[in-house]
């Protein structure tokens, strides 16, 4: 039996349609069940803070995937990796952080991460270093430069007794 060409076509036209809407259906799906960095990164945290490192460090490289010069991931990608026990790649992913943002707001704790992270590996000298620039940065901030600033106007308009209550 043969089938009249425009019944032919009429079908094909219509396969052709049904693809293209099921490949445009499957798309929006996919793009729905795509989450965004800022939700990996919240799941990434909240998996690190209930010990599931492997998984938080899952998550952290899949942001990183897609936005590689996000310094909060790498520096949350160094404490999955502390914890597990991988201080070099920590280390490498702080100083990531740090280099792409080196006034980046958690810029103390990422090195005192470093250092914590070169104590295990027993280099000692490195991890002074690394302790000496979370200080720096530390006391660099602006809040504690302020606090600091009342805390001298304070103890100039009263002074803080001695031990002796003079």
């Amino acid at each position: 039996m043969q089938i009249p060409l425009i019944i032919f076509m009429e079908k094909t036209t219509y396969s052709f349609l049904f693809l293209v809407v099921l490949t445009v259906t499957l798309g929006g799906t996919s793009l729905c069940v795509a989450e965004t960095t800022a939700e990996l990164t919240t799941k990434g945290i909240a998996l690190y803070d209930d010990g599931h490192y492997d998984e938080a460090l899952d998550l952290f490289e899949q942001v990183l995937e897609t936005e590689s010069d996000f310094a909060y991931a790498w520096y949350n990608k160094g404490n999955a990796l502390y914890h597990l026990k991988e201080y070099k790649e920590a280390i490498e992913a702080y100083k990531k952080a740090l280099e792409i943002d080196p006034e980046y707001s958690y810029a103390d704790y990422a090195w005192y991460n470093i250092g914590n992270s070169y104590l295990e590996l027993k280099e000692t000298e490195k991890a002074i270093e690394a302790y000496e620039k979370a200080i720096d940065y530390l006391y660099s901030t602006e809040e504690w430069i302020k606090a600091i600033e009342i805390a001298d106007k304070v103890i100039e308009f009263a002074p803080p007794k001695n031990i002796f209550g003079q």
